[in-house]
């Protein structure tokens, strides 16, 4: 999975680059199908926002958060982007097993 991480009026320190990947990496346990991450962070007055565009076969999940701190909205826009994805993975396994019980019913 391609990680690419874009500051709009903000410097994106080593760390918190890191801190970034290391929050897409968890991602990976979830699907396989994960295609990009693209993760913007940027401030607005005192705002810190990090908005996360995950990338899926022919799905695009996003999710945004904004706080007081840049690490929190990371890890909170993360876990955003994790529940679409687990609700994602778990339609598709639903579809997969209809289908299945519809094919074994139909021969």
């Amino acid at each position: 999975m391609d990680v690419h991480i874009t500051g709009k009026h903000f410097e994106i320190s080593d760390r918190l680059r890191a801190h970034i990947e290391g929050e897409a990496a968890k991602l990976e346990r979830f699907s396989t199908r994960i295609i990009d991450c693209q993760v913007f962070v940027g401030t607005e007055k005192r705002m810190k926002e990090v908005e996360v565009v995950l990338k899926v076969r022919a799905h695009t999940l996003t999710a945004t958060s904004a706080g007081t701190s840049v690490y929190q909205s990371a890890e909170e826009a993360m876990a955003k982007v994790k529940a679409q994805l687990k609700k994602l993975q778990d339609k598709l396994r639903t579809r997969r097993r209809a289908g299945g019980k519809r094919a074994l019913r139909e021969a």
